[in-house]
């Protein structure tokens, strides 16, 4: 990220949620600072053209089956991501998203979450 850049966030309940663009289609993605992998359900990856490489356990309050792949490109707002690596697995219903934004994702940048002002603004690491 050359500068910091702030985008818009909308709630889902108790969840914040983040309009991106992977390969180039519009998707919402559910913000986790925990979760290990950014994730994509198997309807959104087939509408996003993301395919699978590999099937691996994820292991978390149960055990499930994913499959890794890697988004060629994820915009969040002016900021690209190239190669993003994801799991694709079977998301709750009500989780009404396309997928997860973790861990990897917050690891990448200073990352400021305005509860307030449902707004997220990513800096630079030094």
């Amino acid at each position: 990220v050359p500068e910091t850049v702030t985008v818009p966030l909308s709630r889902r309940g108790n969840h914040l949620m983040v309009a991106v663009r992977v390969n180039g289609e519009p998707a919402t993605l559910l913000l986790d600072t925990g979760a290990g992998l950014n994730a994509f359900s198997p309807q959104a990856a087939k509408r996003l053209r993301l395919s699978g490489t590999k099937a691996v356990t994820v292991r978390g309050a149960t055990d499930t089956t994913a499959t890794l792949t890697r988004a060629k490109t994820l915009d969040i707002g002016a900021v690209r991501l190239e190669n993003a690596p994801a799991f694709v697995v079977t998301l709750p219903p009500e989780l009404q998203a396309d997928g997860v934004l973790g861990k990897p994702f917050f690891e990448s940048f200073v990352v400021t979450l305005d509860y307030a002002s449902e707004r997220m603004t990513l800096a630079p690491r030094d």
